[in-house]
């Protein structure tokens, strides 16, 4: 890939803080709500052709984890769908580097005010000096395009994108509930502040956000997510999901990941729920943990989709 004459400036003064990153001293590690990242990533993988797969997959022995990734290699999945797997949770992986400026924490998510009961439209908030998920995006897509970028910084940058669009497709990544109860600006912080109970087995309430997180589950079984993986392809196929033609930009996935977070996530402002996980939070019913496992999975099959589509086209549509 070669950089555009319009992206380039942007793009040389991004990779200096992106090589930074890659020499961080980081341990081989899985997030608890691994397996939705893994899942899309495996989808965009097959989605792509041999000859991009092969081309992604070279980029990525340039990562600063590649190392350690493939000393756990098991051989239970392609090599190359592995990979993928690995830099798609590698961002979350950061995070437990905490303090450090680096792992880019802001870049996880932008928290578009939802505020009940009526839910006008909003403009996104203005991004803070850190930058939010629509920046990250934006920023890495030109890194990973640039000519004038190493092999790391690109390889940094595609696993970055790898776990974005990912983060971007889950609702609660991209909103934040304004009412009574949860004031403005910050809201209940895209559902972490919003406390719920997902079975009448469970002792103890947990964010509606680590609900969400978890819906397509929390094993840390690679083959598992494959075969999770193949499921949704079957059962979500391209000509099955009209949002792949009528949502192009970013902007577009980030709108409809908000509406999803009112009609399904919020139940449009109807979702019961308490602001202190001390309290005797209700027990969501069983018709909801069913039909918001349907929207993850179609959810998470749009992003897959997507992330193939962004590594075989370049630069997003829409996303300047």
């Amino acid at each position: 890939m070669t950089g555009l004459p319009h992206t380039r400036r942007f793009a040389q003064h991004t990779i200096a803080a992106l090589a930074l990153l890659c020499l961080l001293p980081l341990h081989a590690a899985f997030a608890w709500s691994a397996t939705g990242h893994m899942i899309a990533a495996t989808i965009a993988y097959r989605s792509l052709s041999p000859e991009l797969r092969t081309s992604y997959v070279t980029l990525l022995a340039a990562h600063p984890e590649y190392g350690d990734w493939m000393r756990s290699y098991e051989g239970n999945v392609d090599e190359g769908a592995y990979l993928f797997m690995r830099a798609s949770v590698w961002p979350d992986e950061l995070k437990k580097n905490r303090g450090n400026p680096e792992t880019h924490a802001e870049w996880h998510y932008l928290n578009m005010p939802l505020i009940a009961p009526s839910f006008p439209p909003r403009d996104a908030p203005k991004p803070g000096p850190k930058g939010d998920i629509i920046v990250a995006i934006e920023l890495n897509r030109r890194v990973l395009a640039s000519g004038s970028a190493s092999p790391t910084q690109r390889a940094v940058a595609l696993a970055w994108l790898l776990h974005l669009v990912g983060d971007l497709h889950q609702p609660l990544h991209t909103t934040a509930l304004i009412n009574d109860v949860y004031k403005a600006p910050k809201g209940d912080k895209g559902g972490n502040d919003f406390f719920i109970r997902p079975s009448e087995r469970a002792k103890k309430p947990i964010s509606l956000h680590s609900f969400w997180d978890g819906l397509l589950g929390t094993s840390k079984n690679l083959r598992s997510a494959y075969n999770e993986a193949l499921e949704l392809e079957r059962e979500h196929t391209r000509s099955t999901l009209p949002e792949l033609q009528a949502a192009a930009s970013v902007r577009d996935w980030m709108l409809e990941s908000r509406a999803i977070a009112i009609d399904s996530v919020y139940l449009d402002g109807r979702l019961a729920g308490v602001d202190d996980k001390s309290l005797d939070a209700p027990i969501v019913p069983e018709t909801y943990r069913r039909s918001s496992k349907s929207v993850a999975g179609r959810r998470v099959a749009l992003a897959g989709y997507r992330l193939a589509d962004l590594l075989r086209r370049g630069p997003v549509a829409g996303a300047d």
